[in-house]
């Protein structure tokens, strides 16, 4: 084993063109992905070698990412999981100096190939030096004509050190990408909550699907506590997503629970590997996780964590990244406390709005109402028509049930629904009447639920009963969805599911109560079967609780 000579060590001039050029290639590209690709073509060029790779090291000095060329995909596929930076590979990472071996096996430290890795003889090593320190190694593997010389130790030693500075560039780039991309994520959610379109549950949802596109996540979930005991996965998305939500779980020495208390975010790296990783609830249900990170989801009196996660086969997540999902979720929280508060105002001024309307009926409306009844009876006690009389005493009785009316109109005007109670009663009755399904429905629900009328209660949660079960009795479903909306005047529910359709007749015997339950408020249903199976109900009636018939 040899030892190369600094890089002031001379480079023969025909081959410093060839450093030049390569060089100048190196410099061309800022995408992060398209600079390490770059690196390990170039310096598989300049040296001759058959094999070239690329390790970029994370800060806890493993390998973060493993970029390579020469080993075709069916031999990737044979090897299985790339590198960590153990043996050989390791040594560079602890001492970072250029190693040259004339047969790698030669070196105390080579510990073999996995199978189905092709066989290697020359070895050279090479640190990629940037302003920031060492980034990562250059390994170049079976030189054709030979072994690795000095020469090609002190052209590889220079392309590493511009290779160091282009992959600190990109970085710096993708960095401030990724900020933007952040940034802008924020402003779609602050815009989303400022329209108070959504309620807090399809929020969180959104807040997912964001982070699991921005953070290149396999599978994310929010969680929440659930009791004093439990934590709750109250959304999730992503591929896997069916095999978490809804999971329910003890707080201690659990990672969220740990993030939620510490108010700091955490990252979980190779836990594939670690011999006593901390326990994490999407690893418990999904083996295949080997890297996480969990980030704090907490404003005012509302707690919860994001938790994202990848598989195996993917690069573990980085601090940068977690420090932006950090920033995100801050922001994500603060903007739906202020949605809360600004939703509890609204809801005040919807209470003292019902209370004017109320106090005017009863000091004015019923009071002239009754005036006029009174002098309406002293007109049957003195006419001598007894025809026109008795008519008279008919509009007196209905002046009388019609103040009646509006005393029950100003109760039930104050007999508004607490703030959020419609939302929880919406999925507590479709998480009941779901019981059989195998995952749990994704169940959402939009607009201001929360002034809805009471009287309409019923009628929602009967039809989120009869719904739901008919999916679960009659569909064959394995995945339903549950949307409620209160907007522009209208209550809509939205069922749909992945089962056999409404063509049979035993699933559409239970319907008949949905539609009879649509028309007494003047609303409609409508049912619908895709073409490649699955149905659709649509329940939508005015937001009155009284209608034709």
């Amino acid at each position: 084993m040899d030892r190369v000579a600094p890089l002031s060590a001379s480079i023969p001039p025909d081959r410093l063109a060839q450093l030049l050029e390569a060089q100048r290639a190196l410099v061309q590209d800022l995408s992060l992905a398209d600079v390490l690709a770059r690196v390990v073509r170039v310096a598989r060029k300049v040296s001759g070698a058959r094999y070239a790779a690329l390790g970029i090291l994370a800060a806890d000095g493993t390998l973060d990412e493993f970029v390579h060329v020469g080993v075709d995909e069916e031999q990737v596929t044979a090897i299985g999981q790339h590198p960590r930076g153990r043996g050989l590979l390791g040594a560079l990472v602890d001492d970072p100096r250029p190693v040259r071996l004339e047969r790698l096996s030669e070196h105390p430290l080579s510990s073999g190939f996995p199978p189905g890795h092709p066989p290697m003889t020359s070895f050279l090593g090479v640190p990629v030096r940037a302003r920031s320190g060492v980034v990562g190694n250059l390994y170049l593997a079976d030189r054709a004509g030979g072994p690795f010389t000095t020469d090609d130790e002190a052209v590889v030693t220079a392309l590493a050190e511009t290779a160091g500075n282009a992959v600190d560039n990109a970085r710096l780039y993708d960095r401030a990408q990724r900020q933007q991309d952040w940034l802008r994520a924020s402003a779609d959610i602050n815009r989303l909550l400022v329209t108070l379109a959504e309620d807090e549950l399809t929020v969180l949802q959104r807040l997912s699907d964001t982070v699991l596109q921005l953070a290149g996540a396999d599978v994310v979930s929010v969680v929440r506590p659930l009791d004093a005991e439990q934590l709750e996965v109250v959304v999730a998305t992503g591929a896997e997503a069916h095999r978490v939500r809804g999971l329910r779980y003890p707080r201690a020495g659990a990672v969220a629970q740990h993030v939620m208390t510490e108010g700091r975010g955490m990252l979980l790296r190779h836990l594939d590997t670690a011999p006593n990783p901390p326990w994490l609830h999407l690893r418990a249900a999904l083996s295949e996780v080997t890297s996480a990170m969990v980030v704090p989801l907490q404003g005012g009196g509302s707690r919860g964590a994001i938790v994202a996660a990848r598989m195996a086969d993917r690069p573990p997540f980085d601090q940068d990244l977690m420090e932006m999902a950090e920033n995100f979720a801050d922001q994500a929280a603060l903007t739906l406390e202020l949605a809360a508060a600004r939703a509890a105002r609204y809801r005040l001024e919807v209470l003292d709005e019902r209370d004017r309307i109320a106090r005017d009926l009863h000091d004015h409306t019923i009071q002239r109402l009754f005036a006029a009844g009174l002098r309406l009876q002293s007109v049957v006690a003195s006419s001598e028509d007894r025809a026109a009389a008795g008519r008279v005493a008919g509009v007196v009785k209905d002046l009388d049930d019609t103040i009646e009316q509006i005393r029950s109109t100003i109760v039930a005007l104050g007999e508004v629904i607490p703030a959020g109670t419609v939302a929880d009663l919406v999925r507590r009755t479709v998480a009941s009447a779901a019981a059989g399904l195998p995952v749990p429905p994704e169940t959402t629900t939009g607009g201001p639920l929360e002034t809805l009328d009471r009287r309409l209660l019923g009628d929602l949660t009967a039809v989120l009963r009869e719904a739901v079960s008919n999916c679960v009795r009659h569909a064959g479903a394995t995945c339903v969805r549950v949307r409620v909306d209160a907007d522009a005047g209208r209550l809509t529910v939205t069922v749909s599911d992945d089962g056999r359709g409404f063509g049979a007749s035993d699933r559409r015997s239970g319907l008949a109560n949905l539609e009879h339950r649509a028309i007494r408020h003047g609303g409609t249903l409508t049912l619908s079967t895709g073409p490649g199976g699955g149905a659709s109900l649509r329940w939508s009636i005015p937001q009155r609780p009284d209608g034709p018939g």
